[in-house]
């Protein structure tokens, strides 16, 4: 993802998020082993393992300590190396950032007869085999339980949050650059997604009030 080492001015900002929310908890936080920053300018943070990445612009926001201690309540569950395992067992997962195939003029496909159907079948089947092995067809079958199971991770997250009395100020974040993103997605309890409407979780957040 281009993550690099933070600067000095950079750590100094997540220190004293840190600090800040070390106040309101009685036990030491889970903060990650490492954590890198990408020169992204929207506001964004991600745990995996026991890494955390933050955004440029996270860090230079005033709601850097609200989205720490949200992916601080991931680091205290499992949920970052669930990420990690995952991300394991797709042996050759295909990269955000390499070009999509462009689209060319394909000639009609001669007739080969039987003995190239045969082979056309069994290329077809070769694929479908490499994709089971690479992880990629068994978690496209399991992908509404672990939508769920991602969902309801989210909401304890931001519970986690709240009680480092980042609540409110997450919520105010949510509703200034996550609630943007929103779509409409229909029977999500069927789909993979990761995470419940922000509306809800705003609305939870409030109702925390701390």
């Amino acid at each position: 993802m281009g993550g690099r080492a933070p600067s000095e001015r950079e750590r100094w900002a997540y220190d004293c998020a840190v600090a800040r929310l070390q106040d309101h908890s009685t036990r030491p936080l889970p903060l990650p082993r490492r954590w890198f920053v990408v020169d992204d300018f929207v506001p964004h943070a991600a745990v995996c393992g026991n890494g955390l990445l933050l955004s440029r612009g996270l860090l230079e926001s005033t709601y850097l300590p609200a989205v720490l201690a949200h992916e601080l309540g991931h680091l205290a569950s499992i949920d970052g190396r669930l990420v990690a395992a995952l991300n394991r067992l797709l042996l050759l997962p295909r990269r955000e950032s390499e070009p999509e195939p462009r689209e060319e003029r394909r000639e009609p496909v001669p007739d080969m007869g039987c003995l190239g159907s045969l082979f056309m079948l069994g290329f077809w089947l070769a694929r479908w085999a490499v994709h089971f092995m690479r992880g990629g067809f068994a978690l496209r079958i399991l992908a509404p339980l672990w939508g769920g199971l991602w969902r309801e991770h989210e909401y304890r997250a931001d519970l986690y949050a709240a009680g480092l009395g980042a609540g409110r100020e997450l919520a105010d974040f949510l509703a200034a650059h996550a609630l943007v993103e929103d779509y409409p997605i229909p029977f999500v309890w069927l789909t993979g997604h990761t995470h419940p409407p922000t509306e809800l979780r705003i609305d939870r957040l409030r109702r925390v009030g701390v």
